[in-house]
């Protein structure tokens, strides 16, 4: 559900402030040279798989359609195999407090959501998050609590106040300090049991709404902590709460930022955050954002059964051209600050709470968007940029799906070293067969659902490099052809083959050829065929085809490289992939491209799909390979 708050404790303390000047992190939200970054020393992330687990359980799920049949929790996973700064959030039965990020007030709530964060180097968290599975009894239980608190303090609220001005008296006395313990963290919520039997039928409010939230903090984390416990406050206090979601979520936007505004001329607070709500009533999805934290929808596609992401927010940054506008409207100036616009050279968002200031540039009016959930969706996907800077909707919405995410978990994918060259290539081949059995991709996929494929292969390359580039490439020579009756007869064309023709040396029994068709003494270009290399019962090498072992090499050992050799190779007619050609049985030929270099360039083109998914697995190493880097460098 989110990316967000770390640490044990439910009130964490406020990270100190201090006047040294501080070298400036160029990547962060925003540079303030007054906030010191307390920097601790994790380990190195060693083993690759607990990148894995640490991919895994930083995305969160809502999960609305099924969650009896296929529940969401991050409970299961192994903590021991965690970094350090990594902590899950787990909901408790019992002891609930107003002011805990996860609030359940029916214990057939439990497999709706999953919640993590990350801290990374830093030694606190900046970002907060909160999950409220029933809103309206959360409101209720407010003024229970506070109507209790007044048979023993005649100076509160009067019983007999509405709904209304008791929440607005509840926000008012937790928005003036945020620095001292909220007065809500002594105020505890009923056990699930007692919650639940109050909560029927949804009292006063009407209706059953969850409430999602992530809060992504910059230059502290006064403003995150602060949104995170009052905006809930501010939604069910607004008066179209009943009849307009998206109407009362604007509203308590606004509030919220006037609210902590107001906090923080009077306590001197710099503070901001970025944010992104989601409430559900429903079927319908309602969710206002602010910033640059994202809401992605995965769906599963009814027809190939493959995984399917939509953006649901649109991220605000300063390089917007209607965000830019606006702030150059006001007086304000988006410069580039090492590749990154910032407002003023500063902030890295075009909208936040809080940020004083830089409050005449930077509004924190919500663009609300509404989805109707259909019988295909699973999840959404809420977090912060921390996560989508990093990975790409597809990659998330494929990993966080349970085959993706529980095949990585399997001992085979952990990471071996100093291996022998024949079992380093038997391990490659034996992950790819295990990807494979899972359907996750298809070859169809590069007509339709192409990102499936190159998503698949960054998260491949992420594991072994090898096996990816094993998925990735498909053998091709080009060679002399020549049609004799139905089938087809294929020669070498000089006495060396061509090397480093990845999976021929040991595991292919198929290449794709690309060959010179000639039918009835006519040459109609280069063409591409299905040539068989090995016997498919005993994967002995065919006659005719000769293949070498390339051998050891620097690396990637895991990837069979070899070289062929062809020599009056014959294969039937029908093994001509005939998607813009075919030969008839009489040798007649037809073609949908007229020309013989027209038809190569379309015959080429299918090359560039494999380019692709070369690239998406260096990316996906190129990520781990950093990942490693940064938590060894803040080791040193």
């Amino acid at each position: 559900m989110a990316a967000a708050q770390g640490g044990g404790s439910r009130t964490p303390p406020m990270p100190p402030f201090v006047s040294k000047r501080t070298m400036r992190r160029t990547n962060s939200t925003i540079i303030d040279g007054d906030l010191q970054a307390h920097v601790t020393s994790p380990s190195m992330l060693s083993p690759l798989c607990n990148a894995f687990a640490y991919i895994s359980s930083v995305i969160g799920g809502l999960w609305r359609r099924r969650s009896l049949a296929r529940p969401i929790s991050v409970a299961h996973l192994a903590s021991t195999s965690l970094s350090p700064s990594l902590s899950l959030a787990h909901p408790s039965d019992i002891g609930q407090t107003f002011v805990d990020p996860i609030l359940t007030f029916d214990p057939a709530h439990r497999p709706l959501f999953g919640a993590a964060s990350s801290r990374g180097i830093r030694s606190y968290n900046e970002d907060t998050f909160r999950v409220i599975t029933d809103l309206e009894a959360y409101a209720t239980a407010l003024v229970t609590q506070q109507r209790t608190n007044h048979l023993k303090n005649q100076d509160d609220v009067d019983s007999s106040g509405t709904m209304r001005t008791i929440l607005d008296t509840i926000i008012r006395d937790n928005t003036i300090d945020a620095d001292a313990a909220p007065a809500l963290a002594a105020w505890t919520l009923p056990p699930l049991d007692v919650a639940c039997a109050a909560r029927t039928p949804s009292v006063l409010l009407g209706g059953t709404s969850q409430y999602y939230g992530v809060y992504d903090g910059h230059a502290g984390r006064r403003c995150s902590y602060v949104v995170s416990q009052v905006l809930p406050m501010c939604v069910a206090a607004a008066d179209a709460f009943k009849t307009n979601v998206g109407d009362a979520l604007f509203a308590a936007c606004l509030q919220m930022d006037k609210l902590f505004l107001n906090m923080a001329a009077t306590r001197g607070y710099r503070d901001g955050c970025t944010a992104i709500t989601v409430v559900v009533r429903k079927d319908e999805v309602t969710i206002a954002n602010i910033g640059d934290c994202r809401a992605v929808l995965c769906s599963e596609d009814p027809v190939t059964n493959q995984s399917k992401t939509t953006a649901l927010t649109t991220d605000q940054k300063p390089n917007c051209a209607a965000e830019k506008m606006r702030i150059e409207a006001a007086g304000g100036i988006v410069l580039n600050i090492r590749g990154i616009p910032r407002v003023n050279g500063m902030l890295a968002v075009a909208r936040a709470f809080g940020d004083l200031p830089l409050k005449r540039y930077i509004i924190a009016e919500p663009e609300v968007t509404r989805y109707q959930l259909q019988g295909v969706d699973e999840y959404i996907v809420v977090a912060t940029d921390g996560l989508w800077d990093v990975f790409s909707n597809d990659a998330v919405g494929l990993f966080i799906r349970a085959k993706l995410r529980e095949l990585f978990k399997d001992p085979i994918y952990r990471p071996k070293y100093n291996v022998p060259l024949h079992e380093e290539r038997e391990l490659a081949y034996k992950r790819l067969k295990k990807l494979c059995e899972r359907n996750i991709i298809s070859v169809k996929d590069f007509r339709t659902n192409p990102r499936n494929i190159f998503t698949t292969h960054e998260i491949a390359g992420m594991c072994d490099g090898a096996m990816a580039t094993k998925m990735t490439v498909f053998s091709r020579y080009v060679c002399n052809m020549m049609d004799v009756s139905s089938h087809v007869r294929f020669n070498s064309i000089s006495l060396v083959g061509p090397y480093w023709i990845t999976n021929s040396a040991l595991h292919a029994q198929f290449a794709v050829v690309f060959a010179r068709l000639l039918t009835g003494g006519k040459d109609e270009g280069i063409h591409g065929f299905l040539v068989p290399t090995r016997d498919m019962a005993t994967h002995a090498v065919l006659p005719g085809v000769q293949i070498w072992d390339m051998g050891h090499k620097i690396g990637v050992n895991g990837v069979d490289n070899g070289a062929l050799w062809f020599d009056n190779v014959r294969i039937p007619r029908s093994n001509l992939l005939n998607s813009m050609s075919d030969v008839a049985q009489d040798g007649a030929f037809s073609s949908s491209v007229t020309s013989k270099r027209g038809r190569f360039l379309v015959l080429a083109d299918q090359l560039l799909s494999g380019r692709v998914c070369i690239a998406s697995m260096c990316m996906g190493g190129t990520k781990i390979t950093l990942l490693n880097v940064v938590r060894y460098s803040s080791s040193r």
